[in-house]
């Protein structure tokens, strides 16, 4: 199992790099952080079902303990995203999360949902919320900080330093749930299959992340040319009224 949980982090290092990242460790407008919080909404809201979907489908004994113990790290931080949703005025209902522009954030979502029930094995579905941490660890680790630069004074849970705090916490496995995962074989197939699994949950969330920062460059954009429009027209006036 050492070798996956290596993949697992080589390939978290080189998700960190993606522009989204690079833009939550430099942005600092709230009108951004609106915008990728209604992008991210579908996938946070169907999280709890990935975590008990794949405690469900686990039914090998040594690892439904390590399947429980990540969905009960995770419970109820649905709540918080519905708080800091209402918080900042955020427009999550049924017709935007169903929309054409958050198409990704909906694949993403239904592509891990498959991969948990086409699993063929426990041992792969043990990998999944492993990549699933390793990935939201990426995201937590910076949006926390974003927020801190917007000067936002709301009472934020989903997106608070609190919030990042626990899932430092996740990475401390009780003894017992680290030495299940640490004694997990794998046979020559099943490794070539979780690699494939890791492979194809961060080309997903890839994608899903690569979408929201396009759209925040493109929203950026309008922003810019619109303050630049107004510019030229006080501009305008002001010679205006000075040759008047």
């Amino acid at each position: 199992m050492n070798h996956i949980l290596q993949e697992i982090e080589s390939r978290q290092e080189a998700f960190s790099q993606l522009p989204f990242f690079k833009f939550l460790e430099q942005g600092d407008r709230i009108e951004d952080a609106r915008l990728f919080v209604s992008s991210v909404a579908f996938f946070v809201l169907s999280f709890q079902d990935m975590l008990r979907i794949n405690e469900a489908q686990t039914t090998d004994p040594y690892l439904f303990p390590v399947a429980k113990h990540h969905r009960q790290e995770d419970l109820g931080h649905d709540l918080w995203f519905l708080n800091d949703i209402e918080l900042l005025g955020v427009n999550c209902d049924a017709a935007n999360l169903f929309s054409a522009q958050n198409t990704e954030a909906r694949d993403a979502a239904f592509e891990i949902m498959a991969e948990i029930f086409k699993a063929s094995d426990d041992r792969i579905r043990l990998v999944i919320p492993i990549v699933l941490e390793a990935t939201g660890f990426t995201f937590f680790s910076r949006a926390y900080h974003f927020f801190e630069r917007t000067g936002y004074q709301g009472q934020l849970q989903y997106f608070s330093k609190d919030h990042f705090q626990v899932e430092l916490n996740h990475g401390l496995f009780d003894d017992e749930i680290n030495d299940r995962v640490q004694s997990v074989r794998l046979t020559d197939e099943l490794r070539q299959e979780a690699l494939d699994v890791i492979d194809r949950i961060f080309g997903s969330i890839t994608t899903m992340v690569t979408s929201i920062h396009k759209k925040i460059v493109a929203n950026q954009s309008v922003a810019q040319r619109a303050e630049g429009s107004e510019r030229l027209l006080v501009d305008a006036r002001a010679v205006g009224a000075l040759s008047s």
